[in-house]
């Protein structure tokens, strides 16, 4: 029975691409207890975990990734951060951003694994052709087989994963998982590749000083309107100052005393910062998309999670949102721990959106119905709701505060890989500060500021020795 008929608007835990696709934690249970003949969709659009050692099947020997030599001239166009000629973001550092979200991945599961290859297009040429070991091709819309996104600041219009799947059958094996458990089933997809696509254009824009742009985010956005409103005001009453001393110094003749003193300081303050403080500095946090973040994001859709705020059976692992390790019985079938909602006692994510109720949910995700999700923390200890909880994998926004992966993330990676005996993963987020927003700040706000300044003080100096002259 589905759950259309609730109303109200729920919200939700993680999820993955099977379920998205109707898959429901019962079933996927039944395809790690060695049901062969299902009618309902089992458990499948993961990586297989060969068990030969020299294996380079799914993640045997670590995914590889290549790429697209043509992705830096489509992406650096729309980097914010080298407007008003400042050459901030190089492809290097493009490519730099993209290698810390796989190793954010890497680093709380030990099963996982990404190799960098090099794979040279010829124009018209495509990636499955021209670089058949690559299992993760990086580009953008301009060099992929994907449609271009229509223009919306939508997530999925921003950037993409498309993965291929492919029956296990149709390769002569099992897939297999991590705890060296072989799905029976005959219709078992797989996922044999995957094209992550980034976005560019005159409706995309992209940044990559997530720490910089995160502490702005962490603003209210009716803060931050206030704050707007209040920079635009002051250039206004200052240019409207100024047009009125000119006019002045015209017709009565100017006097040093116009062009020195603090309050004609501050006027020319509120002249020359605001407009490149907002544009150059502000605007690109709130307009653009945080690119590292993004990264991380797309990596985890090809790793086979979905996103928790946008359909899917929503689900969490009872074992690892306590925090505790999968016991040797828990790993070889995890989804027997899995229920739906959110954990009892989770941090909600009140920005992170809900979705309507029902939507991709289905019977048999754990014992009773969540309650309606709130802001804040979620139920008491003996009670779960669908409050959203923070995760990278929630639908892409441009205010995100951080490019780091969350508990959330965690666990739904580990039930869909899991690994026996591994201690539970320590998240930690080292974050490289590029400090491209400090620079714009000092390049477009305070050396204009200086040199304005300075000119004040020439123009004062003049205007009195021309004034002692006159006396003399």
């Amino acid at each position: 029975m589905m759950l259309s008929s609730m109303v109200g608007p729920f919200c939700l835990s993680w999820t993955s691409l099977q379920q998205r696709e109707g898959g429901t934690a019962s079933n996927f249970a039944r395809s790690l207890d060695g049901e062969k003949d299902m009618s309902e969709l089992g458990f499948g659009r993961i990586w297989t975990s060969p068990a030969a050692a020299g294996s380079n099947a799914g993640l045997g020997g670590g995914l590889a990734w290549a790429w697209d030599p043509h992705l830096c001239a489509a992406l650096l166009p729309v980097m914010r951060e080298n407007a008003a000629g400042l050459d901030l973001v190089t492809c290097s550092d493009l490519r730099s951003s993209f290698e810390r979200a796989l190793a954010a991945w890497e680093r709380v599961h030990r099963r996982i694994s990404f190799h960098e290859v090099q794979c040279d297009l010829r124009p018209g040429e495509a990636w499955t052709d021209a670089c058949p070991r690559v299992e993760l091709w990086v580009t953008s819309f301009a060099g992929s087989s994907s449609p271009p996104p229509p223009p919306a600041h939508d997530g999925d219009q921003v950037a993409s994963t498309d993965p291929v799947y492919t029956y296990s059958s149709q390769l002569g094996r099992l897939l297999r998982l991590t705890n060296g458990v072989e799905l029976q089933s005959h219709s078992t997809v797989e996922i044999v590749r995957a094209q992550i696509v980034f976005g560019g254009g005159s409706d995309v824009c992209w940044y990559l000083d997530s720490w910089f742009c995160g502490a702005l985010h962490a603003l209210r956005d009716s803060l931050f309107l206030t704050i707007g409103a209040a920079l635009w005001g002051a250039f206004s009453f200052s240019l409207i100052y100024w047009l009125l001393r000119l006019w002045h110094a015209r017709r009565f003749g100017v006097g040093a005393r116009h062009w020195s003193g603090i309050a004609a300081t501050v006027w020319l303050v509120l002249l020359v910062a605001p407009v490149p403080l907002l544009r150059g500095v502000i605007a690109p946090c709130r307009e653009c998309f945080d690119f590292e973040a993004a990264s991380v994001h797309e990596v985890g859709h090809a790793l086979g999670l979905g996103h928790p705020n946008g359909g899917g059976a929503n689900v969490y692992q009872r074992a690892l949102a306590a925090g505790l390790p999968l016991n040797a019985s828990e790993c070889l079938n995890p989804w027997r721990g899995v229920r739906q909602g959110t954990p009892p006692g989770a941090a909600i994510d009140a920005e992170a959106g809900c979705s309507p109720a029902g939507e991709g949910e289905g019977e048999g995700e754990g014992e009773g119905e969540p309650l309606p999700c709130e802001a804040g923390q979620c139920g008491g200890a003996e009670e779960s709701c669908r409050g959203v909880r923070p995760s990278v994998m929630n639908r892409i926004v441009q205010y995100r505060r951080s490019a780091c992966l969350d508990e959330d993330d965690v666990e739904g990676l580990h039930t869909l890989y899991p690994d026996c005996g591994a201690e539970r993963a320590v998240l930690s987020c080292d974050g490289v500060r590029l400090n491209t927003g400090i620079v714009r700040l000092a390049a477009l706000v305070l050396a204009p500021l200086l040199f304005a300044l300075l000119l004040q003080r020439v123009a004062g100096l003049l205007v009195a020795r021309r004034e002692e002259r006159r006396r003399r």
